[in-house]
């Protein structure tokens, strides 16, 4: 046999380790690309998560803003409402006040109306028994002599 030197010996076993680094340099290049595979996606699903976030806000905000609005039109429309009550209510004051007064002024007219047929029948009764209108009956009038 023959005796190897401490040389012989590292350069046995520096061919031994080759085969093992070229083993792990491949893993490591293999975690090194599945790490970066890793946070690429983490980064496209996190910029994902914060475009909906964005978008969330968004709506949110629109919301707010049109919730705004339509509570200044009901505002707004309430206050036309008693606008317009009011004036309702005014009308109706002066409709029952001319009603009023119209009600009282044909109850008048209806008085003077039948007092009016009373004296047409009283004409028409004075016509008929030959007195002339306006004479009493007790003064019968004179005749017209030509």
């Amino acid at each position: 046999m023959v005796k190897l030197g401490s040389r012989a010996k590292r350069d046995g076993l520096q061919k031994r380790r080759v085969p093992v680094k070229n083993k792990t340099v491949p893993v490591a290049v293999f975690v090194a690309i599945l790490g970066c595979v890793l946070a690429v996606s983490a980064n496209v699903t996190t910029m994902k998560a914060q475009k909906d976030i964005e978008q969330e806000r968004f709506r949110r905000l629109s919301a707010e803003q049109q919730v705004q609005k339509d509570q200044a039109l009901v505002s707004q429309l309430q206050n036309q409402l008693k606008e317009s009550q009011q004036k309702l209510g005014d009308i109706q004051k002066v409709l029952q006040g001319k009603t009023t007064s119209m009600s009282s002024q044909m109850d008048a007219l209806a008085g003077e109306k039948a007092a009016l047929i009373e004296q047409v029948k009283q004409l028409q009764q004075a016509l008929a028994s030959g007195q002339a209108p306006g004479v009493p009956a007790e003064n019968p009038a004179p005749a017209v002599s030509q």
